[in-house]
This record gives C-alpha cells, sequence and structure tokens, in this order.
C-alpha cells in the first residue's frame, strides 16, 4: 500500500510539475530572442551531457536488504516525462547518459554487480531505443569485518583495480558490449586507474571537476584510505592525457581516450556579494571554491553557475550531473525540477543539444562524424 500511495503521489507531482514547465516555456518563447543579446559569440548548436548516476538510495548501504533504487525509479519517470518537451524546445532528439554501478558493493548487496540492469531492464530498453548513453560508475567500496563497516578505499590500488574490472565485465555480460563512457565515484581517479579503464576499452571519462581541490575524502567522518585529488589545474575543455599525469593534456596524442571534465564553477563568482567583495570589503577575496553544475544544487547558484560556464573563454560544452538517489529526497528532487525548468528556459535553451559523450565530440569537431564505432 505504502509503494502504490509513493507511486500516485510522485506522478501526480510529475503531471504537475511538466504541466507547469509546459507553460513557463511558452511565455518565454516571446522574449527569448531579444535576451540572446547577452551571448552574442555563442550562434552554433551547444552540446549539453546531461549525466545520471545510477546507485542505490545512499553510500554506506545496508548489507543485509537488497532494497529498490526508489530514488533511480522517480528520476527515470521524471526524466521521461521531460524528454519531449526538451526535444520541442531544441528541435532536436535528446540524448541523456545513464551512468551504472556495476561494482563488488553492488555485487555484495545485490548478489550481482549488474542487478540494476536485470531489475531495471524495461527502463535500459527505453534509453537504447532512444538512442541514450549506458556508461560505467563503479565506487571502490569494500566491507570490513573488523570495522563492520564499508571503508572508502582509494589507497588500496588493488581493490580499485578490481573494482574497475569487476565492472567492465559486469557492464558486457550486462549489455553485450564493451563500456564506451567511465566515470568514478567520488571524483577519485589516479593515473594507473585511468590507463586501466583506457587498456579496458572505454574511450572517454567524465570523472574530472576542474577547480576542485585537493581533500582527505567525501564522508571523512567514516571509514577511508588514500585522499581526494587536486583538479586544481585540470583543463575545462575535453582533452587526451598526458602518460605522466593524467590530469594535463598531451596535445601529441592522436589516440587513447578523451577526458571530458565535468562543468564547474566558482561559487564566489556566482553570489553577488563575492563579485562585488573589493569594493565591499577593499581587500583580496578568499580563494574560490569549486563546485560542478549538480542539478540537485540549489537554482539560484546552478542557473547563475550556468550563465557563469557559457561565457567562459574557454567554453565548448555543458556536462550537468545528478545522483540517481535524489529521486528520494523532496527538496533536491524539486531542486532537480526548477533547475531543469530554469535550464530550458534559458534564453540560448533552442541551442542546447543533449548529447552522449560520443556526439559532444563529433559536434565539437574532435572525432569524426563518420567514425561508426562510437
Amino acid at each position: 500500500m505504502r509503494a502504490a500511495n509513493l507511486k500516485t503521489t510522485l506522478e501526480r507531482n510529475f503531471t504537475w510539475r511538466v504541466a507547469r514547465l509546459d507553460a513557463r516555456l511558452a511565455e518565454l518563447r516571446a522574449s527569448a530572442d531579444s535576451a540572446r543579446a547577452y551571448f552574442p559569440t555563442l550562434q552554433a548548436p551547444i552540446p549539453v551531457m546531461m549525466v545520471v548516476d545510477v546507485e542505490p538510495d545512499g553510500f554506506f548501504i545496508r548489507r543485509d536488504s537488497r532494497l529498490p533504487w526508489r530514488g533511480y525509479q522517480a528520476v527515470h519517470e521524471f526524466f521521461r516525462e521531460l524528454r519531449p518537451l526538451w526535444s520541442a524546445r531544441t528541435d532536436a532528439p535528446v540524448h541523456y547518459s545513464w551512468y551504472f554501478r556495476m561494482d563488488p558493493q553492488i555485487a555484495e548487496v545485490y548478489e550481482s554487480p549488474n542487478w540494476a540492469a536485470r531489475k531495471y531492464a524495461e527502463f535500459i530498453d527505453e534509453y537504447v531505443a532512444q538512442g541514450d548513453e549506458l556508461g560505467l560508475h563503479p565506487h571502490d567500496y569494500r566491507w570490513d569485518t573488523t570495522l563492520d563497516s564499508w571503508i572508502v578505499d582509494h589507497g588500496n590500488q588493488a581493490w580499485v583495480n578490481h573494482c574497475v574490472e569487476t565492472a567492465f565485465a559486469a557492464f558486457r555480460e550486462a549489455f553485450g558490449r564493451n563500456c564506451d563512457s567511465f566515470r568514478f565515484g567520488d571524483r577519485w581517479m589516479n593515473d594507473e586507474t585511468i590507463a586501466s579503464v583506457e587498456a579496458l576499452g572505454a574511450r572517454f571519462d567524465l570523472t574530472l571537476e576542474p577547480g576542485r581541490s585537493a581533500a582527505l575524502a567525501s564522508f571523512p567522518d567514516k571509514p577511508f584510505t588514500g585522499s581526494l585529488p587536486d583538479y586544481t589545474d585540470v583543463p575545462r575543455t575535453a582533452y587526451q592525457r598526458s602518460s605522466s599525469d593524467y590530469r594535463k593534456a598531451d596535445p601529441s596524442r592522436t589516440d587513447g581516450i578523451w577526458m571530458l571534465p565535468l562543468s564547474t564553477v566558482s561559487a564566489s563568482e556566482t553570489t553577488p556579494l563575492m563579485r562585488l567583495w573589493d569594493k565591499v570589503i577593499g581587500d583580496e577575496a578568499p580563494p574560490s571554491v569549486y563546485h560542478t553544475l549538480n542539478l540537485a544544487h540549489d537554482p539560484r547558484f546552478l542557473l547563475r553557475g550556468v550563465d557563469q560556464a557559457l561565457q567562459s573563454k574557454d567554453f565548448s560544452y555543458l556536462a550537468f550531473v545528478i545522483r540517481s538517489d535524489i529521486g528520494a529526497n523532496r527538496s533536491l528532487f524539486e531542486n532537480l525540477q526548477n533547475n531543469l525548468a530554469g535550464i530550458m528556459a534559458h534564453p540560448l535553451a533552442s541551442r542546447f543539444v543533449v548529447c552522449t559523450a560520443a556526439e559532444c565530440m563529433k559536434m565539437l569537431g574532435l572525432i569524426r562524424s563518420s567514425d561508426q564505432s562510437l
């Protein structure tokens, strides 16, 4: 009964939200042409990657209960309702990107790393029919019997390798092909791991978050090893990595995996007080703190961030991201819906082409449109 009531409530919410969004877009179309003057240099179609990390509802999940991924179910239904509206707004097909957890934590709790591919097979059939991206998003959680807890095990390279290899094998078993697109959990990466991902056949990596500083862990109050990398100087455009440092571009390379960093913006530059810091305080502003364009963020931050990204001197694409479990959190789910409403109402929205990583690269002219393997 409770599940049925939840489903009814969510369906009612989707219907109301989509109807309100459609009406709002109709109001804004008349004024969109004049607003385009704020972005005079952006005349061509703009690649937009909408990346969804398909995961359980939580990180440190119970080992004794195979709970359905209710957040993912809600996010799937909302994006399904949104697709025709977005396609009508842009006059182009809409191709989302779904990156699945298929790692040892999923295998231990759900008895198979590709549990989600079987449980939600109808969703995936829909993605394939619509031309969406299917990718991998493994984490490196390891159960420690002594601590009776999951450990975020970035510092254990052998375990990281096992997580990556498990994920690629599960993907091949589930979908009958190799995985082209990859992003590691917790924004974590190192040289050995990206080399392994490349060797296993991935063509695109969407892990990196430019501007983000090094940190101990995403959850420093939980058991962990290793630390999170410094991405301060990571390029903001697609590049092929240096063999000595994956965070640096090697312009001489003509093959190998492409790094497509997520879109990030400076929190200080999207806050009016911080933008006026010099005038208000009369001193140098504090160091910038960068955040991804995560659709769970407060819309007042994210929508200003979209404008900041579009006006960046090295802008070439937008890459948004969300965790699927925000569908189980009412306030974050409302942020998602309001952010998407705002993005679709943007003066340049008619040029936003929601695309896969391969399609983005073709639009940017970085790989051949004739490449049938992508």
